[in-house]
């Protein structure tokens, strides 16, 4: 949960389940106040980080106008769990926010190029990379399997490379090469490219 990053760890039952309480308290102050924390490696796996996400998102459907703020600081290259945040995020019609900072990359910088145009920012120490997710080959052992996990990995590249080049404004056959080349962006330099609108000094 989001607590971890922030609260010591402790050793016993009763100082954990503390720190579990004091985890859901820090969130649900971040849910009262429109803040949803895109972090670490989004993926199936971490279901105590992907559904709280998901189901906060899907609470602000019920106002509308309130603005809701991403803080986006994550690597993930888990496709199925980012498509999930965001095709959650296009879809509730409340307006959107973008705040990265540290590392993003892969799905993070599309989740934070998703984000209203004229309201995706980034910390001036922000790193932002454009690089091809290559999470799908982790593990395949079997030949079969190599070719169907190759042949996921072209599908959902292309969906990748289309929904950035949609959020930036970059012709998709740039988008392509970048992803090909990886890319290490500058705030500054995210600004040029159509990530991001505005760097916070």
């Amino acid at each position: 949960t989001l607590g971890k990053l922030i609260i010591p760890p402790f050793h016993t039952a009763h100082h954990a389940q503390e720190r579990k309480a004091m985890a859901n308290d820090f969130e649900e102050k971040l849910f009262e106040n429109g803040i949803v924390w895109v972090h670490s490696h989004i993926s199936n796996d971490e279901q105590d980080l992907l559904s709280p996400i998901i189901l906060n998102l899907l609470a602000y459907r019920d106002q509308p106008d309130k603005l809701i703020q991403l803080f986006v600081t994550s690597s993930s290259e888990d496709y199925t769990s980012s498509f999930a945040v965001y095709d959650v995020l296009q879809s509730i019609p409340n307006p959107v926010a973008g705040f990265g900072m540290g590392g993003i990359d892969y799905y993070g910088t599309l989740l934070l190029a998703a984000c209203k145009k004229g309201k995706r920012y980034a910390l001036k120490n922000t790193t932002i990379g454009i690089h091809q997710p290559v999470g799908f080959f982790v593990g395949t052992t079997l030949q079969t399997d190599a070719v169907i996990t190759a042949n996921e990995a072209t599908a959902n590249r292309k969906v990748f490379e289309e929904l950035l080049a949609k959020h930036t404004g970059q012709p998709l056959e740039k988008i392509h090469a970048d992803v090909s080349l990886g890319l290490e962006l500058t705030p500054e330099e995210a600004v040029a490219y159509g990530i991001i609108d505005h760097v916070l000094e």
